[in-house]
């Protein structure tokens, strides 16, 4: 009588499930590490699009017929105003989110909480440094979810 061992060992086995427990205690942190960085990077281009989206909305406001809260902007000074103000504008793009009695807004999201950040201030200050102008815009709010201290300048 012949006997048919198509099937594997028990050592076999377990030898494959050390193997696979290896690959992946080496390889875990490694993702996660990698996530991080893609939320870092998300965040960084959140607030470089917040600054520059900002800028545009300054010079809108001084050359192009945009009024910040009924009133013109003058040619040096300081704007103040929340990054839904930017997203309802146009000038800062946000995700659409559907409340439960069916409307559609749109909100700013942080990429690294999911939080809505929309509420969050601003200022923008425009100023003379040498033969140029500078905008430089600051995080107003003292609230936790907000991004802290200056965000950015760009000419």
């Amino acid at each position: 009588m012949k006997i048919n061992n198509k099937g594997f060992t028990l050592v076999e086995l377990i030898a494959v499930i050390v193997i696979i427990a290896i690959i992946a205690a080496i390889t875990t942190p490694r993702v996660i590490e990698s996530f991080n960085q893609g939320k870092e990077s998300s965040y960084d281009i959140m607030i470089n699009n917040i600054v520059t989206s900002s800028k545009a909305y300054y010079e809108e406001c001084q050359f192009g017929g945009l009024t910040h809260n009924g009133t013109s902007c003058s040619n040096e000074g300081t704007i103040n105003l929340t990054l839904n103000d930017l997203v309802n504008t146009g000038f800062l793009t946000g995700t659409n989110e559907t409340a439960e009695d069916g409307t559609v807004t749109k909100v700013i999201k942080d990429p690294n909480t999911k939080e809505d950040i929309g509420s969050c201030s601003i200022s923008i200050t425009k100023a003379k440094e040498g033969q140029k102008y500078v905008y430089i815009v600051n995080s107003t709010t003292s609230d936790e979810k907000c991004p802290k201290g200056q965000l950015g300048r760009v000419n």
